[in-house]
């Protein structure tokens, strides 16, 4: 039994000579028999796995019962607004999933001899499926790609050349070598490739907890 409940919970299925005793003695006397009987007087849930409905805790202005405030109550969600309702239901990840088109990578090693290849008129082309051309997909989309079954090399390469990035690759060390290596020459460690980065943690990250 928990501290909060009154004297007459205590002693529920007795008669009522026992809450009338209790309620006659003093305060502090009350306290002493509490702190004596239950096993934590001052829990506020009284020992119950979870909060009442209409539990209160003192200079929390955020909880006062179940379900406060009332959902009726609140602002309205914000809904992100679409131009298309198609778009909703478009949903496969192939088409822009870059690394389905990877960079062609040569390489060379002056342990191998060269081998003299063949001249091809045209490169060699990715084979597939050439699409069964269904024209329920066809009608919303031209490029068949919405479906699995319709879907083309052809039209896979375009749309991975759209989604492929533009953007030139730049270190955020870049211009600071030479002070890195002065850095780590004072310091009489060996010059690491590139720089430690500066990530953003909350402070309590670095604090211990026992």
């Amino acid at each position: 039994m928990s501290g909060s409940m009154k004297p007459y919970k205590w002693f529920s299925g007795t008669s009522g000579w026992i809450h009338e005793l209790l309620a006659k003695l003093p305060k502090d006397m009350q306290t002493k028999i509490r702190s004596w009987a239950l096993f934590r007087p001052d829990d506020i849930n009284d020992l119950y796995p979870f909060p009442r409905n209409r539990i209160s805790y003192p200079g929390v202005e955020r909880i006062k019962g179940y379900r406060y405030p009332a959902p009726g109550s609140r602002p309205k969600v914000n809904v992100p607004q679409s131009e298309s309702d198609d778009k909703l239901y478009d949903i496969k990840y192939f088409d822009h999933d870059t690394r389905r088109r990877p960079a062609e990578v040569f390489s060379w090693s002056p342990d191998f001899k060269r081998v003299a290849l063949p001249d091809s008129p045209e490169p060699a082309k990715l084979m597939g499926s050439p699409g069964n051309k269904n024209p329920a997909v066809l009608a919303y989309d031209p490029t068949g790609l919405r479906s699995a079954m319709s879907a083309t090399n052809q039209e896979l390469e375009k749309a991975l050349d759209r989604a492929m990035p533009n953007h030139n690759v730049r270190y955020a060390w870049q211009g600071e070598e030479e002070q890195i290596v002065k850095d780590c020459e004072a310091k009489g460690l060996p010059v690491p490739p590139g720089k430690r980065a500066k990530f953003a943690v909350p402070a309590m990250a670095t604090q211990r907890r026992w």
